[in-house]
C-alpha cells in the first residue's frame, strides 16, 4: 500500500501588527493520503482524495482572520516533481497534490497556496474544510513494493 504521511507544523508569521496580540489560535489537520495498490500497467491516472481541516478558536480581531496554508518539503524539493520513495527498492513513484486544479505548494513556481478567510465569531470556533486531490500519473516503471511514502510539511502563515 502506498501512502503519504503528513507532518503538520504551525508557523506564525505576523504580517499585520494589528493582529499581533489578537490573532486566533488555529490548527490544521489532514488525513493521510492512501493511494492503495498501484498497477504500473494501468493506463489511467490514479486519484485519491483527502480533507484538510482548519479549526480556529475565537476571541479574535473584529475582521476575523486571513492566512495561507502551504505544503512543502518531502522527498523532492520541487513541488512540481513530488515522488513517493521506496527504500527497499530504491525507486521513485511520482505523484502530486492538487487544490482547485493547481499543484499545492508555497505559491512559487506555478504552485498554489490555500488562502483561508475565517469570519469573526464571538466565544466560538470556526472550521473550514478543503478537498485535496492526490494524483499518480500512469505507466510508471516501478517494482512491486509496499513501502512507497513521502512526508510533507504543512505551514500556516498569518
Amino acid at each position: 500500500m502506498s501512502k503519504i504521511k503528513f507532518t503538520v507544523i504551525g508557523l506564525l508569521i505576523i504580517i499585520n501588527t494589528a493582529l499581533a496580540g489578537n490573532h486566533p489560535n488555529c490548527s490544521v489537520d489532514i488525513e493521510d493520503i492512501i493511494f492503495g495498490t498501484y498497477d504500473p500497467f494501468e493506463k489511467h491516472i490514479k486519484r485519491t482524495y483527502t480533507t484538510l481541516t482548519v479549526r480556529c478558536s475565537h476571541g479574535m480581531h473584529k475582521s476575523g482572520a486571513s492566512f495561507s496554508i502551504s505544503v512543502i518539503g518531502g522527498n523532492s524539493s520541487n513541488p512540481q516533481r513530488r515522488y513517493l520513495y521506496s527504500p527497499s527498492k530504491n525507486e521513485k513513484l511520482y505523484y502530486n497534490l492538487y487544490y482547485r486544479n493547481c499543484i499545492l505548494g508555497d505559491g512559487t513556481g506555478g504552485t498554489c497556496k490555500i488562502n483561508v478567510n475565517i469570519p469573526p465569531k464571538k466565544n466560538s470556533y470556526s472550521e473550514v474544510q478543503y478537498i485535496i486531490v492526490g494524483v499518480i500519473p500512469p505507466m510508471q516503471n516501478v517494482s512491486a513494493a509496499h513501502d512507497y511514502q513521502d512526508n510533507l510539511t504543512v505551514i500556516i502563515e498569518y
